[in-house]
Order: structure tokens, then sequence, then C-alpha cells
């Protein structure tokens, strides 16, 4: 599990700068198409190493859909159903287990991007530069960044969503 969170994480840095200049429709559909033939991969792979390194180039692929989605749905929606499309993703993400149907239902059911403005940002490292500076000369957003305490609530629940899983695992086995 943690190296595809691992891999997950960068991806959606990566991921994040990359939707100022394609399409955010186009980047998440990818993304859950990537990761969907990957899942099916990795449910045929006999071994174990071979496993990992599918999974964490599964956790790559889907960054593109928790990087854009909420920034795509702030363009789309309509600012009165935003706060109940937000929750209704978030809570959809606990649902889990993406696969090639739900990407085919998410690529014929999502509209397209309507409200997306390119702006020649590109992927240049310029733009993205200046846009993170300017995060950092937020008045409450540094004191988030510099405390650390993003890293630490998603360190404890990968902790603990591990942890469960191993120790009820383990108290199956002994049972």
């Amino acid at each position: 599990m943690s190296p595809a969170v691992s891999a997950l994480a960068v991806a959606i840095f990566i991921a994040g700068f990359v939707s100022e200049s394609w399409s955010r429709h186009r980047l998440m559909t990818l993304s859950l198409a990537a990761s969907s033939v990957l899942t099916v991969i990795a449910a045929l792979l006999p071994d174990w190493h071979a496993l990992l390194v599918v999974r964490v180039l599964e956790g790559f692929a889907l960054g593109g859909v928790p990087a854009v989605a909420m920034a795509y749905l702030a363009e789309e929606v309509h600012p009165e159903g935003l706060g109940l499309a937000k929750a209704l993703y978030v809570g959809g993400t606990a649902i889990g287990g993406i696969g090639l149907l739900a990407t085919f239902a998410f690529r014929a059911l999502l509209p397209p991007s309507h409200r997306f403005n390119r702006g020649g940002r590109g992927v240049g490292f310029r733009h993205h530069r200046r846009s993170l500076a300017g995060h950092l000369r937020h008045r409450g957003l540094p004191f988030l960044f510099d405390s650390g305490l993003g890293f630490v609530l998603m360190g404890s629940f990968v902790t603990l969503y591990n942890y469960v899983g191993y120790h009820s695992s383990s108290t199956r086995r002994s049972a």
C-alpha cells in the first residue's frame, strides 16, 4: 500500500501542473483508464516484486483524478451546487474499487469542460514557480505548510489504515 500511496503523492503534484494546460476532463479519464488497466494487470501477477512495481505505477497513474477533480468541479458546477458536488465526490471516493466499467461510465457521463481556460500557461516551470510563490505569500497558508499538519495527518491515516488491515488479517488467522 505505501509504495502506491507514495507514487500517488508525487503524481498529484505533477498532475496539478499538467492540468493547467491540458484538459482536466481528458487527464482524469486517462488517469482512470491507466489505473484500471494496471489494476487488472496487478491481479494477474504471480510475483511479489512485479506486483509492487505495478502498484507504484498504478498509484502514479491514479494521481490525475484527485489532483484535478475539485478544480474541475469548481469550474463546471454552479456555485450553489458546488458544496454538494464536492461532498458527493469525497463520499464517492470512500467507495473505491475503480474498474474499467467505472472508467467507461465516467467518460460517458462526465460533461465536457466548458469553463476551463488554458490561458497559455503551459507546463513550463516559470508559471508554476510564480503560482507556488503566491501561495507562500498568502497570510494563512504558510502556517499550514510550516506546521507539517498535512504530512502528520496523512501519515497517521496511512499508518492506521495499514495497521487495521494487518491486525484484521492476523486476528482471523489466530481465531
